[in-house]
C-alpha cells in the first residue's frame, strides 16, 4: 500500500474514532441531563416490603420497597399515583405541598421529585441526623418511631399521629386519635398475603 493510502486510511480511521467519541461524549452527557431531570411516574403495584410512609394533605405516601416505587392514595384507599425510585430496599419519604423528598438511607441521599413526576434535584446527605434535620426543617414536620419493630411504624405531624401495621405483608394505616383509631388504608389485595403465607408453609414443611 503506497504511503497515499495509507495516510488516506489513517485519516479516515481517526475521523470514524472522533466521530464515534463524539457521539458516545454527547450520549452521555445527554443521558446524565435526562436522569437528572428524569420523569419518574410509574404504575401501582402490590405493595411488599414497605419501609416508610407519610400522611400529607389527605394524601398517604407508601414507600413500596419490592417495586422501587413510592405510591400514592386518597384515604379511601383509591390510587392516585407511583413515583419511581432509584433503587429498592430501605427507602423513606417526606411530603410537602409542592413536591416530596425520596431518601435513599444506604447510600445516603436525597431526591426532589414534583408531583408530575420530575426530579427537581438530588444532593448527598449525611446518614440518619442530616435526615432528621431536613424533615425538622420542613413546615409539618414528620416524627418517625421505629422502636416497635419492623411490622409496626407511627409518624407525627402537628398533633395528628399514624400508625402502619404490617402483618405478613397486608398493610394497614391507622389515624390515632385519643380513646382509639381510624383505619384510612388497607391493602388493595392479599396477594402479598397469600404469597407469604405459601412461603411459610413451604418452609414449615
Amino acid at each position: 500500500m503506497s504511503g497515499g493510502k495509507k495516510v488516506a486510511l489513517s485519516g479516515i480511521c481517526m475521523a470514524l474514532i472522533i466521530g464515534l467519541f463524539g457521539l458516545f461524549t454527547v450520549t452521555q452527557a445527554k443521558g446524565r441531563y435526562l436522569e437528572k431531570n428524569s420523569i419518574k411516574v410509574a404504575e401501582p403495584s402490590a405493595l411488599m416490603n414497605v419501609s416508610d410512609f407519610d400522611v400529607y394533605d389527605g394524601k398517604i405516601y407508601i414507600c413500596n420497597g419490592s417495586y422501587q416505587k413510592v405510591q400514592v392514595y386518597d384515604f379511601e384507599g383509591n390510587f392516585i399515583a407511583a413515583y419511581k425510585a432509584d433503587t429498592g430496599g430501605d427507602i423513606n419519604v417526606l411530603a410537602t405541598e409542592n413536591f416530596m423528598y425520596i431518601y435513599y438511607m444506604r447510600g445516603s441521599y436525597v431526591e426532589e421529585i414534583d408531583f408530575n413526576g420530575k426530579k427537581l434535584k438530588e444532593y448527598d446527605i449525611p446518614p440518619v441526623s442530616g435526615w432528621k434535620e431536613l424533615i425538622s426543617s420542613n413546615e409539618k414536620p414528620k416524627n418517625q418511631d421505629y422502636s416497635k419493630g419492623p411490622f409496626v411504624i407511627y409518624i407525627g405531624r402537628e398533633g395528628e399521629n399514624y400508625q402502619l401495621i404490617n402483618i405478613l405483608g397486608y398493610y394497614s394505616i391507622y389515624q390515632l386519635e385519643d380513646g382509639g383509631k381510624t383505619k384510612i388504608f388497607s391493602s388493595d389485595s392479599l396477594a402479598s398475603f397469600l404469597i407469604t403465607l405459601i412461603a411459610l408453609c413451604l418452609i414449615a414443611s
